[in-house]
């Protein structure tokens, strides 16, 4: 399933577009709008691939915290230039979700 495709076809945009245009319009440096506009291709963000990388990274760890039996395609596979841009392996990924899910669930014990 890809969500950016229905995004595209039903309002003509998707959501990294819509965010990183908030972001502009609220006063955010067009380095944090690149990055969120470009989450999903990291390269595109040219001078800003880095940081890119970092948001495309944070978005595939925030649905696998949660272990959700449907993903999107770039969850199952993470961008392998995002990865190694920031210096993770596909297994060292696996140890920072396990260990993002021990934190999680440690933080969600404090607010029951």
């Amino acid at each position: 399933r890809d969500d950016g495709l229905a995004e595209r076809a039903i309002l003509k945009t998707d959501h990294a577009a819509v965010g990183a245009r908030l972001l502009e319009r609220w006063g955010f440096p067009r380095n944090i709008s690149a990055a969120v506009r470009f989450h999903h291709e990291p390269v595109r963000a040219k001078e800003e691939v880095r940081l890119a990388s970092c948001v495309c990274l944070a978005n595939v760890l925030a649905y696998r915290i949660e272990d959700r039996e449907v993903v999107p395609e770039y969850v199952r596979s993470p961008n392998a230039k995002a990865l190694q841009e920031l210096g993770f392996t596909r297994p060292s990924l696996e140890v920072l979700v396990h260990e993002a899910r021990v934190q999680f669930a440690h933080a969600q014990k404090s607010f029951l």
